[in-house]
């Protein structure tokens, strides 16, 4: 049965310091995003568009962005845990 990974605190550790070292960490997310799930990329796209208030969008975009790095870090380790026994 397929669930979303736990998030733990060395992907957030490492998550906070990648944010806090590189100011173009949210851009870069949103390209990994376009590439490797472009559904939801699009999803991104139509809320930029939509004429909602720009800070609502620039938090929710920020948001959805760092859940989404959180959430494939924490699986790309789970991995590698599963296959190396690290």
């Amino acid at each position: 049965m397929y669930h979303i990974p736990q998030i733990t605190q060395d992907t957030i550790d490492s998550s906070l310091a990648s944010i806090l070292e590189d100011e173009s960490f949210c851009y870069k997310t949103l390209d990994k995003i376009k590439t490797e799930n472009p559904v939801l990329y699009n999803m991104m796209e139509i809320l930029i568009l939509s004429g909602k208030d720009e800070e609502y969008v620039k938090g929710y975009i920020v948001g959805a962005s760092q859940f989404y790095s959180l959430i494939s870090r924490q699986a790309e380790a789970n991995l590698m845990d599963s296959e190396y026994g690290v």
